[in-house]
């Protein structure tokens, strides 16, 4: 006997037996059509239930116990196996053969390792990025989806796990990840569809925010740089026996020049951590692989050298900016951005917040706003790989003496800036460089 109509999260969990009965159900709710029922029993137990007719006939199929699954997944497997019974196919048939061909079916954990294995031979992948596939299948995938196999993958298993996600980040590089592989597990035969395609972050809250538009004008990368002299003021010198940090300063000379080379090469925060001596001839800086899979040369102003030869005060390994309590490793992208923050709370409260990548965004806006450099060079200065051919074309040919230009103008710039030699009311505060067209 069916009592109720139930619609809402809430009336499910209330949902009670009336006095004396040991089973009762409810019916439940669907967009998908009828039949989705919620049994209670007098034990406690909880389930969900879907009643169907197909060829004359009734039958049942549990769909699962509450509050296990919730009654969002309980819609989502009463969809599908209203699909089922709409081809004219017995969802309890389907159920039978699915666990016959599990036994033979690979894990998601196996899917996963064989799509990343297919991907690296198709188009190579490069080391940042596979640490970030690695690393999103490990926190937010494998410990609870790893071990199942690919064909108990439904929509409403993978829509209950990525409620769970605690980060809108985790939740979108976890959908990509999960999609790449579940569509490589169609390709091998194993499923004949991906269900997690149907699976969107807006629907976990995870929707990509728009773009950042940060970047830090001549005034506040001069606060900045002074901010960072006195974070580390008191550093310990190594003459003394130190190694650039004291307890009595925010950060580390190793981060604090980390951060100086960013604003004046506009190079990534991954880049600047990883910078060894032996990349560096003259004030040449060539970063062997970069995001976009090529080599990048960066030329190093002298106010940039002179933070190197600093550098070389207390870097004892290959690394420039050798960690100060991890010796022969670099410092961490992670430390890079933390201490930011913490110069920021502290010296300059009232701006905005801003990253290692607003800096990054910093010097490419200030090259254009106060030097006056075309787009197509700071894509260059970006290493970013424009999609125009033609402009491509120009990097193999005199772009790259501009570029040099562009680098050492800056470079100049920013120390006019530090030095409070540029006046905001001095007509000659703006460094002229010629950049012609060809």
């Amino acid at each position: 006997m069916v009592n109720k109509l139930l619609n809402t999260a809430t009336e499910i969990s209330a949902a009670t037996l009336r006095e004396g009965a040991t089973v009762q159900r409810f019916a439940v709710q669907s967009k998908h059509g009828g039949g989705l029922k919620l049994e209670l029993r007098s034990h406690g137990l909880k389930r969900f239930i879907y009643r169907y007719k197909l060829a004359g006939k009734e039958g049942e199929l549990l769909l699962g116990s509450h509050p296990a699954m919730s009654l969002a997944a309980a819609r989502l497997a009463h969809a599908d196996a209203v699909a089922f019974v709409k081809q004219g196919i017995d969802p309890r048939q389907a159920a039978k053969e699915a666990k016959i061909k599990n036994t033979q079916m690979p894990t998601l954990r196996e899917v996963y390792r064989d799509w990343l294995m297919l991907r690296a031979k198709s188009k190579p992948i490069g080391p940042r990025t596979l640490a970030d596939y690695e690393g999103t299948f490990t926190r937010h995938i494998e410990r609870v989806l790893g071990n199942l196999r690919v064909c108990d993958l439904s929509r409403a298993v993978l829509y209950e796990h990525f409620r769970q996600v605690e980060t809108a980040e985790g939740t979108r590089k976890g959908l990509i990840v999960l999609n790449q592989c579940l569509d490589h597990a169609v390709l091998q035969g194993y499923i004949e569809i991906n269900p997690a395609r149907l699976l969107k972050p807006a629907m976990f809250g995870a929707s990509m925010p728009p773009p950042r538009e940060r970047w830090l004008t001549k005034e506040e990368l001069r606060r900045l740089w002074l901010a960072l002299d006195q974070a580390t003021s008191g550093a310990g010198a190594k003459a003394s026996g130190g190694r650039g940090i004291a307890s009595n300063v925010v950060l580390s000379l190793s981060v604090a020049n980390c951060l100086r080379l960013i604003c004046l090469t506009a190079v990534r925060r991954s880049e600047a951590v990883a910078m060894k001596w032996e990349q560096i001839n003259g004030d040449r800086w060539t970063i062997p692989e970069t995001k976009n899979g090529r080599s990048h040369v960066v030329t190093l102003s002298p106010l940039a050298l002179d933070i190197l030869e600093q550098q070389r005060k207390f870097s004892q390994s290959h690394y420039v900016f050798e960690s100060t309590t991890r010796f022969g490793h670099p410092i961490t992208g992670d430390a890079v951005t933390k201490a930011l923050e913490r110069v920021r709370l502290r010296y300059l409260a009232e701006f905005e917040p801003f990253s290692p990548h607003d800096l990054r965004r910093s010097v490419a806006t200030g090259a254009v706003e106060y030097l006056d450099a075309p787009e197509r060079l700071i894509e260059l200065l970006l290493n970013h790989v424009p999609k125009d051919r033609l402009i491509r074309t120009y990097q193999v040919g005199g772009m790259a003496d501009k570029l040099r230009k562009l680098f050492l103008s800056w470079g100049g710039f920013m120390k006019s800036v530090i030095t409070d030699l540029v006046r905001e009311n001095d007509t000659g505060n703006v460094i002229a460089v010629e950049f012609r067209k060809k």
